[in-house]
């Protein structure tokens, strides 16, 4: 049964979904709702200053939105399973509203829980996705975002009635959450714990002139430092390929800390934390041949080797890894399936997805330029999630 909103459940937008009949993927007031969102969101004076909230935005344009559609068309007749449930991070605020975006391009009605404790950027954007629902009731009678305490047993209820759910946290939360009871054709979507790399060509790198490096700097200050290195898709070691590895990362490594120098204050808390991680990377005998800081917002570690669990060696607040490397093949059997994002600078994109292919990897799902390790996409974690997230209706013509 529906819960009522009681003391143990606040209701931030939408009411209870009334309807949970299936839409058809890209449905034109799914894209209007969305489009009315992203206006909003690109005019309210306090969403423009959260950069994860633009980004946001943005992707819910509306020329952006038809091309995904026109991208998306498969020529198959397809619904929404119907009702989906989203268990949203805590660790990347904004990615509530990713989630909910992508059940409504799907064709599913949605309740998506968003974080227990309140942040500023769930709040903002909440509210005003509550303001744009008013003014497209039919989508508004379909969703709801939802918090409560994660010990309560609203999770319990809300699986019981989904068709499909998409859980984002930690290992330990999916599988909790897997746990409850589901009907016997709920679908199951599960974004645990991952982490991320990026390859470095040495020589281009090298031939950057200092407008380019300063770009490079960016970008992957972007892919890291907008999250604290957070998001699974952030990066946490950098592999320097080819000769010149070494000159090529002193010059980048420079630049990033002039960046994060500027625009990261290194806070006692971020300083703190980050020589924990460094004294356990010790502590626990990484292969690590010199420290070294460039600025207070960047150390890196370097690796004379590739140790055992090399997905476990993460850091926060600008502390990364990086290997010297004459190519890639004494890293494919380190890229398990907890790898999910490689970025890359000054080397082919898609000979790195071959080399993902041709040796077998369990991990990578993505391989992407260097600042565009944040860019969400209808292919994540290596799920199409329109194709999850939706039913085919076979009929005469079809397989």
């Amino acid at each position: 049964m529906p819960l009522a909103d009681n003391e143990s459940l606040i209701r931030l937008a939408g009411t209870d979904p009334t309807d949970i009949r299936p839409r058809v993927p890209f449905a034109p007031e799914v894209l209007d709702f969305l489009a009315d969102l992203s206006t909003e969101l690109r005019q309210n004076p306090e969403a423009r200053r959260m950069g994860d909230v633009q980004s946001f935005a943005f992707w819910c344009r509306r020329p952006h939105l038809e091309r995904m559609r026109q991208a998306y068309d498969d020529k198959k007749r397809r619904l929404g399973r119907g009702l989906a449930f989203h268990v949203a991070p805590a660790n990347v605020p904004v990615n509530f509203a990713f989630s909910l975006a992508f059940g409504l391009l799907a064709g599913c009605a949605n309740i998506v829980r968003v974080p227990s404790v309140p942040h500023a950027v769930v709040d903002l954007v909440a509210a005003v996705i509550a303001k744009v629902l008013v003014r497209h009731p039919h989508v508004a009678a379909s969703n709801t975002l939802v918090r409560y305490d994660a010990a309560s047993r609203h999770s319990a209820v809300f699986s019981a009635r989904a068709d499909a759910r998409l859980l984002w946290g930690g290992d330990a939360t999916v599988l909790a959450l897997r746990a409850l009871p589901t009907p016997p054709r709920c679908v199951d979507v599960a974004f645990a714990d991952r982490t991320s790399l990026c390859v470095m060509g040495a020589q281009a790198v090298l031939d950057l002139d200092q407008a380019g490096l300063d770009a490079l700097a960016h970008g992957f200050f972007n892919d890291t430092y907008l999250m604290d290195q957070n998001a699974c898709s952030s990066p946490h070691l950098v592999v320097w390929l080819g000769a010149g590895g070494a000159e090529a990362a002193q010059r980048f490594w420079h630049a990033l800390g002039r960046k994060a120098g500027t625009d990261y204050p290194q806070t006692p808390v971020r300083a703190v934390d980050k020589y924990a991680d460094l004294l356990e990377a010790v502590l626990d005998k990484e292969p690590i041949s010199r420290a070294r800081t460039y600025g207070g917002a960047v150390t890196v570690l370097e690796w004379s080797a590739l140790p055992d669990g090399v997905a476990g060696c993460r850091g926060r607040f600008g502390l990364f890894r990086q290997i010297l490397a004459d190519s890639l093949e004494p890293l494919a059997p380190h890229l398990d399936g907890r790898f999910q994002t490689l970025t890359a600078f000054g080397v082919d994109r898609d000979q790195l997805a071959d080399f993902v292919v041709s040796h077998r990897l369990a991990g990578v799902d993505r391989v992407v330029a260097v600042g565009q390790a944040l860019d969400m996409g209808l292919t994540w974690d290596g799920y199409d999630l329109i194709g999850q997230l939706t039913r085919v209706v076979a009929g005469p013509g079809q397989p």
